[in-house]
């Protein structure tokens, strides 16, 4: 049963741009290499063709791949067999007719769950080095995002989505135990 689900659509302005410029601006490197007027042009080509991996790389993280984000109850027992539901976040990925499971959390596994903004960016950098990152965000350079920490068999991982306000309104509500209705 899914307690939320919303499908995140890259609305990436700034991922085009970008991404038109570095293809263009390759373009242009190596026209200009091959035409004699750069008096190195190996120089040229290799700045060119990595404009254009920047190009498709932008291109494929942000502008052609979105997210499926769910809260949903599982109904299975606890880890002391109790018939209480608990609840799983999980992430799909879209690309165009397919859908694929990239990440499954059990919100019992959950440490923190916290908004991440310009301000305290470089506060959550810093806490913690050793921990494996899931980033699953269609927008380019975002200034708002949702981080959850969960602990997992002993290992710690952090993985950022996109920020949706009832999103996190609900994974806050689950993580502190309150009643969702």
């Amino acid at each position: 049963m899914y307690i939320y689900q919303k499908k995140i659509q890259p609305k990436n302005i700034a991922a085009k741009i970008t991404s038109a410029l570095c293809l263009i601006c390759g373009a242009v490197l190596l026209i200009l290499a091959q035409s004699g007027y750069i008096a190195i042009p190996i120089l040229a080509q290799l700045f060119g063709l990595s404009l254009w991996v920047a190009s498709i790389y932008i291109a494929s993280s942000y502008l052609l791949r979105n997210y499926t984000y769910s809260v949903q109850a599982n109904n299975r027992k606890g880890e002391n067999f109790n018939l209480s539901e608990t609840y799983d976040f999980v992430v799909y990925e879209n690309r165009g007719k397919k859908s694929i499971k990239v990440c499954h959390i059990e919100l019992k596994d959950v440490t923190l769950i916290r908004e991440i903004t310009p301000e305290n960016k470089k506060d959550s950098s810093n806490e913690r080095k050793n921990i494996k990152r899931f980033v699953y965000n269609t927008q380019f350079a975002a200034s708002q995002k949702i981080e959850i920490l969960a602990n997992i068999s002993g290992e710690d991982y952090s993985v950022t989505v996109t920020y949706d306000e009832k999103l996190f309104s609900v994974l806050q509500r689950i993580y502190q135990n309150n009643p969702l209705y």
